[in-house]
């Protein structure tokens, strides 16, 4: 018999509400109600129990009234070279005296993501001549979506979070931005002129728009797809 949400719910209830847990939600994009899926609230009898969940913006975190917030940054330069050594192999890298030194560079266009660290090391624990680490470095610099492994491991997930984009203007507005090449500073000004232009933002009241713009689409587009640059008013590209 198939029962509907609340039914569900109810039955998620009954169970948590007699014991501590721990719930785990990965990726939020929206407020979640926790009543809704039948998770008990914070009362004296269930305290020790948590809820634990990731999000990619802050406002969830306020939204979902959380008592402690962790920002993941990506890895530093130490680290990201541990996870990589640890994919390749020792084996690997002691192959030939120039490897070491080619990894490394491998590593650092990495730019400390973990899922990339692990699919180009993956990719890499079988190639022991520097050409083969040469060509890599060459891919990378060129477009890292040609190497082996990403575009199974990585652009799924790309393709979810640009799926996720509340509506059409804002996805062209992330196409848009991937003609600009790597590090490159984008005005906030110059994205909602060339919007504007090309029009995939709606030709309405344009200072409106470009007001609108600038406050909410582009500082989305910071928070989650751009480190901030120096100047407030400027992004970099990442892509």
């Amino acid at each position: 018999m198939n029962k509907s949400l609340q039914e569900k719910a109810r039955d998620i209830f009954k169970i948590l509400s007699k014991k501590k847990f721990v719930l785990l939600l990965d990726d939020i994009w929206d407020r979640v109600d926790l009543t809704k899926i039948g998770v008990p609230l914070a009362t004296p009898k269930n305290i020790a129990s948590k809820v634990v969940f990731t999000t990619r913006f802050i406002d969830i975190c306020c939204l979902m009234e959380s008592n402690s917030k962790f920002k993941v940054e990506c890895l530093t330069d130490e680290e990201a070279w541990k996870l990589f050594q640890n994919k390749v192999g020792e084996d690997t890298l002691n192959s030939h005296s120039d490897i070491l030194e080619l990894a490394k560079s491998v590593a650092q266009e990495c730019g400390g993501l973990p899922l990339a660290l692990i699919t180009i090391g993956r990719a890499m624990a079988y190639k022991k001549t520097p050409e083969e680490w040469n060509y890599a470095i060459q891919v990378l610099k060129r477009s890292a979506s040609e190497f082996p492994g990403m575009g199974k491991e990585v652009y799924p997930l790309l393709k979810f979070s640009y799926d996720s984009l509340s509506d059409d203007r804002i996805r062209s507005c992330l196409l848009y931005c991937s003609l600009f090449s790597e590090d490159h500073n984008i005005s906030k000004s110059c994205l909602v002129d060339c919007g504007l232009e090309r029009d995939f933002l709606m030709k309405m009241n344009a200072m409106k728009l470009k007001i609108k713009v600038t406050t909410s689409l582009v500082f989305y587009f910071m928070h989650v797809y751009w480190k901030k640059a120096e100047s407030p008013i400027m992004l970099k590209c990442m892509m």
